[in-house]
C-alpha cells in the first residue's frame, strides 16, 4: 500500500465487503439482496455483464486472442488438477490424462475418420489399413 490512509481505507470496504456479503446483500449496492451464490443483486449483475461486454467489444484483435487464450490455459490446468475431462469439463478423467472416456472416444474416431480420409486421398486403395 502507498501509505497509512490507503491500509485503513482498504482494512474498511475489505470489512465491509465480507460483511455484505455474509449476509447475502449485494457488494456493488449495497442495497439489494445478491442472487443465490453470488455477490451481486440482479442490476449490479446486468450491469456489470454489459459493461464487461462493452470493454472486450473494444479490443483489438490481438489483446482478445491473448485474453481468451489465457483463460484457455488456466481452464485447462485447473480442470486437470480436479482431475476433470480438460475438453468437456464435466466427467471425471479414467484412462487418460486430459479426457473422460466419453471424450477419448470421440476423439478417437474423429481422428480415425480423418486417416481414413487422408488416405482415400492420396493412397492406392488396396495400401490402406482399416
Amino acid at each position: 500500500m502507498k501509505n497509512k490512509v490507503d491500509e485503513i481505507r482498504h482494512k474498511k470496504n475489505k470489512e465491509r465487503y465480507d460483511w455484505l456479503k455474509e449476509h447475502n446483500i449485494c457488494t456493488k449496492c449495497g442495497q439489494a439482496n445478491a442472487i443465490k451464490n453470488q455477490t451481486l443483486c440482479i442490476d449490479c449483475a446486468v450491469k456489470a455483464r454489459e459493461r464487461t461486454y462493452k470493454w472486450y467489444a473494444n479490443l483489438d484483435d490481438n489483446t482478445r486472442k491473448k485474453y481468451r487464450e489465457k483463460y484457455r490455459k488456466e481452464r485447462y490446468y485447473k480442470l486437470k488438477e480436479q482431475g476433470i475431462c480438460t475438453r468437456c469439463g464435466k466427467r471425471k478423467i479414467v484412462n487418460s490424462e486430459t479426457l473422460c472416456d466419453w471424450c477419448l472416444k470421440k476423439q478417437s474416431l474423429r481422428n480415425h475418420k480423418r486417416y481414413l480420409r487422408n488416405v482415400y486421398e492420396t493412397r492406392n486403395i488396396n495400401n490402406i489399413r482399416v
